[in-house]
């Protein structure tokens, strides 16, 4: 249904043929402009959203998807995917005064990275520039009833944002501000990827397995992620480095260790039971393997902590 509420300050203005109106922008609604320029590869993410027509004339002009548009995971996934795109076109300096784009994926940033609430800021600044592109809401109500808005493919979806992330910088005079946060970044910038790569590391040896034998797998383990972290890792780039990663540092680990140590983790991640390992690398009780393996785990923090710092130190230097 139309909305006819709100004034020009804090409303889009339409004309709609003859009438006036005004969609609020506290309105669920008024995140349309920026959900029909998602492509299908990011929609696909709530599928529910699938559900909503590509004819912004029925949706506009009825109440009959306001339950889809009116929940909060609509605007999660608008939000999520916007940030996550505007996040890879945030320019950040070299060493030498150039500058690239922010290197690793989003799992190598805490969820508190300022940058990553920028980018979270910018998805509001980036409705606005729709307005004035010629993707606003009065494009939206140009379409008739028959008209369907196709999804834009994810190579024009990037050149989109690409460009507009670099307008609304310019245009807010943000970049010595990012340049000073890329500066002077902390540790806890890092800790999410940090937490995360601990976590699929310690999974294959400690939670490898279920009573029914099967894996976890990483793609389980980023499953429990909270809502607001890195949810939308659009290729396999960002899963792949993780694994790869992880592969090189448990090589690197398993090398540091006591062969019986070694034999611990293998058969730990066969799914033996301490006791049943006990006997099988000498041991007379479980109890001496369950101090080793908080033994190992402890190294292992330690060999984690410098290993990420070795690796953050040698692509900030890139």
């Amino acid at each position: 249904m139309n909305e006819i509420k709100a004034g020009p300050e804090n409303s889009f203005p339409v004309i709609d043929g003859k009438d006036l109106i005004f969609l609020p922008r506290s309105s669920n609604k008024s995140w349309l402009t920026l959900f029909y320029a998602l492509p299908k590869e990011l929609v696909e993410k709530q599928p529910e959203y699938l559900k909503l027509p590509r004819s912004p004339y029925e949706v506009l002009r009825t109440d009959k998807y306001d339950s889809l548009i009116n929940d909060d995971l609509f605007l999660q996934l608008v939000w999520d995917c916007y940030a996550w795109s505007i996040l890879q076109f945030i320019p950040v300096p070299k060493k030498d005064g150039t500058y690239r784009a922010l290197p690793g994926t989003e799992h190598y940033y805490s969820g508190d990275f300022p940058l990553w609430r920028l980018s979270y800021h910018m998805v509001s600044l980036m409705r606005e520039k729709f307005e004035v592109v010629n993707m606003g809401f009065q494009k939206l109500y140009g379409y008739t009833q028959n008209m369907l808005i196709p999804y834009t493919s994810y190579e024009k979806f990037s050149d989109l944002i690409r460009i507009l992330t670099a307008e609304i910088i310019a245009k807010q005079n943000y970049q010595p501000w990012i340049d000073e946060i890329w500066r002077t970044k902390v540790p806890e910038d890092y800790s999410e990827y940090y937490s995360r790569l601990k976590n699929s590391f310690m999974g294959q040896w400690y939670h490898a397995r279920t009573k029914a034998g099967s894996d976890l797998s990483l793609e389980g383990l980023k499953g429990q992620a909270v809502y607001g972290d890195a949810a939308y890792d659009l290729s396999d780039n960002g899963r792949m480095e993780n694994e790869v990663l992880t592969g090189i540092l448990k090589e690197q680990f398993l090398q540091t260790l006591s062969e019986t140590d070694r034999r611990i983790l293998k058969l730990k991640s066969e799914g033996k039971t301490t006791e049943e390992i006990a006997p099988l690398v000498g041991y007379k009780t479980h109890s001496a393997v369950v101090k080793r393996q908080k033994k190992i785990r402890s190294q292992f923090d330690d060999f984690v902590k410098d290993s990420y710092e070795e690796y953050r130190e040698t692509f900030e230097a890139e």
